[in-house]
């Protein structure tokens, strides 16, 4: 899962998290942790979120729970939720609904360069690894430019 805060444009944290509970309550509760330490710490306004396609709805048998969950823990904190459509998301930061996730991660490293060493990987599985970030970013950003 990708994770970015961003605060008046200005990245503060980006990072991968994942998670390796191999049953669903864990599962849930490790997620309402990782969320619940970083609106501790970093106390945002809106929490932005990818709405996930019915597609990938139907491939993932836990992502209906998992988005309950993160419902339940902004609503909780006190944030505003913002589902954010992939394809707008694109179509907002590089101008085409058609953008690969590829072109998206250039666009983020013209705003944020410091992050082209995550995008200039050695291996493909690093750069598999590094794109929930990438898209993490385009979505935080996507919100707030709606």
């Amino acid at each position: 899962m990708g994770i970015a805060v961003l605060r008046g444009g200005e990245l503060r944290f980006w990072g991968v998290t994942g998670f390796r509970q191999r049953n669903l309550d864990d599962l849930l509760q490790a997620l309402e942790r990782r969320l619940t330490r970083l609106i501790t710490i970093y106390r945002p306004a809106v929490l932005a979120v990818e709405n996930p396609t019915l597609k990938r709805l139907k491939s993932s048998p836990w992502l209906e729970a998992v988005m309950a969950r993160i419902s339940v823990v902004a609503v909780g904190s006190g944030l505003r939720i913002s589902l954010c459509d992939p394809v707008g998301v694109r179509e907002r930061l590089c101008g085409s609904a058609q953008a690969t996730r590829r072109e998206m991660a250039e666009r983020i490293i013209r705003l944020y360069p410091h992050l082209a060493r995550y995008h200039a990987c050695s291996s493909q599985w690093q750069e598999f690894y590094w794109m929930p970030m990438f898209a993490a970013v385009a979505v935080g950003l996507s919100c707030t430019h709606k």
